[in-house]
């Protein structure tokens, strides 16, 4: 049956958006923790600066 066809091909591509969905999503996390990484590292500096002294 034609639309059954139909069905599964938007249940298929559904799918795929989700998927992208999720990568997008990991991506947008991936970038946030690499700003938070960043903001560490200079607190550390920081830190480091003041015991020095």
């Amino acid at each position: 049956n034609n639309n059954e066809v139909i069905l599964e091909k938007l249940k298929s591509h559904d799918e795929k958006l989700d998927k992208l969905e999720k990568l997008e999503n990991k991506l947008e996390n991936l970038d946030k923790l690499e700003k938070l990484e960043k903001k560490l590292e200079k607190l550390e500096k920081l830190l480091e600066e003041k015991h020095a002294k």
